[in-house]
């Protein structure tokens, strides 16, 4: 079975738009992981994760690492901060809202504070120690809140373009998975421009401590700490 990899930022929409009548039983307007940033500069990035279980997150990603703004059941909007502050999400984009009215000037002066939504698989990490550099890729990884005993692994592509040929966790010993399905080898080749991700899960109560990529111009091997 060949599997389909995931880039960063091409996921398709998984679900409906909440329903604009107030009342209404809404539906999450998406299920996983969505980044937004209102002011568009580094610090301020945010995510917003929504489960099928109907739980939620929504986390800040600021200079000295990331916090957690909201976990609990979903909400839409979702109150933040004091209860003054306030995040509503459509299909593809978020707003803020300051004492429920639209805010203005987040990134222009005199418009309103409205993100475009950005697909992603894990977001951005504030955590340099575990993120080592081979000097073409940045990896990083992350427990699978979803899947529980399942480390995912992020690639993120620092070429103008590069081929992934295979990926090897553990130097071997730990099996590949997709969204929980294990990857059988030799697997599906993945072309990556900058800044482009793919996603790989290491098997379960699998913890890795060494990701070799290979591509088609060479090898690149980074060791995390243990």
């Amino acid at each position: 079975m060949k599997v389909k990899w995931h880039l960063v930022g091409i996921l398709p929409a998984l679900a409906v738009c909440a329903s604009a009548f107030a009342g209404d039983i809404q539906p999450p307007p998406f299920y996983g992981t969505k980044g937004f940033n209102f002011s568009g500069g580094t610090g301020t990035a945010l995510t917003v994760t929504i489960l099928k279980n109907g739980r939620m997150v929504v986390k800040r990603y600021g200079t000295n690492g990331e916090n957690v703004e909201y976990e609990g059941p979903y909400q839409n909007p979702v109150k933040v901060s004091d209860g003054s502050v306030s995040y509503q999400f459509t299909q593809n984009e978020a707003y803020l809202r300051e004492d429920g009215e639209l805010a203005i000037g987040c990134l222009d002066e005199g418009k309103p504070c409205v993100s475009e939504l950005y697909d992603v698989d894990s977001v951005p990490r504030s955590m340099p120690s575990m993120q080592p550099e081979s000097g073409n890729f940045i990896i990083s990884k992350e427990r699978n809140k979803a899947l529980g005993d399942v480390t995912d692994v992020i690639i993120l592509a620092k070429f103008s373009e590069v081929t992934v040929t295979d990926i090897s966790i553990n130097r071997g010993n730990c099996p590949l998975l997709s969204y929980g399905s294990v990857i059988k080898k030799p697997i599906s080749p993945v072309t990556m421009k900058f800044g482009q991700s793919i996603v790989v899960g290491a098997g379960a109560f699998c913890n890795p401590l060494e990701v070799t990529v290979t591509t088609n111009q060479n090898t690149y091997t980074v060791e995390f700490p243990h």
